[in-house]
C-alpha cells in the first residue's frame, strides 16, 4: 500500500524505474478491480463482476452463489491457491536452494532439498489439475 502511495507522488524516484512503475500500476489496477467487486456485493448490484476460470482476482472477490455452495467453492479455491503457490514458488525455490547449495558445498543435504522441491512441485502440479474436491 505504501508503494502505491509513493507511486502517486510526483517526482518520486519510482518513475525512473520502469519495471517498478509498471508492477505498481498493475497492483493498483487489481486492487481497484477487487474493490469494485466488493462494492457490487455490498450494494447488491445485479450485474456482478463475474469471475473467469483463470482469473487472478477470483479468490479475492466475493462469491456469487448460495451459502452451502459458497463454502464448497471457497474451499476448492483455497486449495487451488495452495497448490498453485507450491507449484510456482515453493517447489522451485527449494530446487534452486538445493542446486546452489550442492554446487557450492557438495553436501548431500542440498541434493535431498532439490529432490524434495521437485516432488513438491510435481505433487502440487498434479493436485492443481486433478483436485480432490
Amino acid at each position: 500500500m505504501i508503494g502505491i502511495i509513493l507511486l502517486l507522488i510526483p517526482g518520486y524516484s519510482m518513475y525512473k524505474h520502469k519495471v517498478a512503475f509498471w508492477v505498481m500500476l498493475i497492483w493498483l489496477f487489481i486492487i481497484l478491480y477487487v474493490a469494485v467487486a466488493y462494492y457490487d456485493n455490498l450494494y447488491n448490484c445485479e450485474n456482478k463482476l463475474a469471475s473467469g476460470k483463470l482469473s487472478i482476482t477470483r479468490s479475492m472477490k466475493p462469491l456469487e452463489t448460495y451459502p452451502d455452495e459458497q463454502l464448497r467453492i471457497a474451499e476448492h479455491n483455497t486449495l487451488k491457491s495452495v497448490h498453485l503457490l507450491h507449484l510456482l514458488i515453493i517447489g522451485p525455490l527449494l530446487m534452486y536452494s538445493g542446486y546452489t547449495g550442492w554446487t557450492k558445498t557438495k553436501m548431500p543435504i542440498f541434493a535431498t532439498l532439490s529432490v524434495i522441491g521437485g516432488i513438491t512441485a510435481a505433487y502440487h502440479g498434479f493436485r492443481f489439475n486433478i483436485p480432490r474436491i
